[in-house]
């Protein structure tokens, strides 16, 4: 019955479920998962191969857990995902959050991201359209907003506004 269920479901919501650890979690079999939802949490490390056979996942919610670390390649075989939510955890890094050449909403709010570099030094998302990074230290710089933007010139809004034809302009004297 339970390998049944495993095959054909799409959603998973394990929030506020005090786990710990994902090796603890075995989601790898859940080839249908669409949605998984671990919000809520006491997880602290994304380890590689943890998301591993989750080919077709579209939402992931890691949100309000205590993330200080995502492995290379953690989240490699994420190659449908469009939303990711990391906000309000211990990031300070973001280099290893990809490649995810699908993803269209990146939510990092929250973490401990305190140089524009760290920016700079996100893979590259194709398709990214949405980001916000807002009560991050290095979200308070003046040149935050024209940052992201030179990073990531296909986005349409960053922390929840709208990114103006201004704000391009200005993105392009800034940086030439």
């Amino acid at each position: 019955r339970l390998r049944a269920l495993a095959a054909t479901l799409e959603v998973l919501d394990l929030s506020a479920n005090q786990i710990a650890s994902l090796a603890h979690v075995p989601i790898g079999s859940l080839r249908r998962l669409r949605d998984l939802r671990l919000s809520s949490n006491e997880i602290a490390r994304i380890p590689a191969g943890a998301l591993d056979g989750l080919g077709r996942l579209e939402q992931l919610r890691l949100d309000h857990n205590r993330v200080r670390v995502v492995d290379a390649g953690a989240l490699g075989a994420l190659e449908a995902l469009q939303s990711l939510a990391l906000d309000f955890n211990q990031l300070r890094t973001l280099d290893t959050l990809g490649p995810l050449p699908k993803l269209r909403a990146l939510r990092l709010g929250g973490n401990r991201v305190s140089d524009l570099s760290d920016l700079e030094r996100l893979p590259d998302l194709p398709s990214l359209r949405e980001l916000s990074a807002e009560r991050n230290p290095a979200a308070r710089r003046q040149v935050y907003r024209a940052t992201a933007l030179r990073r990531f010139p296909q986005l349409t809004a960053i922390d929840g506004r709208a990114v103006t034809d201004e704000e391009r302009e200005r993105m392009g004297q800034l940086f030439g």
